[in-house]
């Protein structure tokens, strides 16, 4: 009996361990970042191929994650409660109907927001509408998407 005691007393300090050290540990890279994705107003860069926005026909972004993000788990779980960041996902439609979707790392909170004037790009060429593009950037508050709706009406100085 005194086995089983010293035995379920080391299981319950190992486990006790883990789950405290999962809050201290990044959840592992599931494969490998390579390439080079760059998005610009009037573009996307892929590595080194340039997608003029003419090209798209629709986009899709998930923005799921932000490096060292908490992940929020049961807090009994041992599982890492550190993001890697690269739960992020941009899907391009082309007018050829051609697709190609590209992970990506996002470096910290709201920087999604990068790619503000390519969106707004997208909508001055109809390429996508007011609401997929709040969406997309997470604008849900009325007076932030009327401000929003400003900025894309905005002219750009004439030079």
């Amino acid at each position: 009996m005194k086995f089983f005691k010293v035995f379920f007393g080391i299981i319950m300090i190992t486990y006790l361990l883990l789950t405290f050290m999962s809050y201290f540990i990044k959840k592992p890279l599931e494969g490998t970042l390579s390439g080079k994705l760059t998005i610009n107003a009037e573009n996307v860069v892929i590595n080194d191929e340039i997608i003029d926005i003419s090209r798209i026909e629709d986009i899709g972004i998930i923005i799921g994650s932000y490096d060292n993000q908490e992940v929020e788990y049961s807090s009994r779980s041992i599982k890492p409660k550190i993001s890697n960041g690269t739960d992020n996902v941009i899907t391009l439609c082309f007018t050829d109907g051609a697709k190609h979707s590209i992970h990506f790392k996002q470096e910290f909170f709201e920087h999604y927001l990068s790619i503000k004037p390519f969106i707004i790009s997208l909508i001055k060429s109809n390429k996508i509408s007011i609401l997929k593009a709040t969406t997309i950037l997470n604008i849900h508050d009325y007076d932030d998407i009327q401000e929003f709706k400003k900025e894309i009406n905005k002219k750009e100085p004439q030079i």
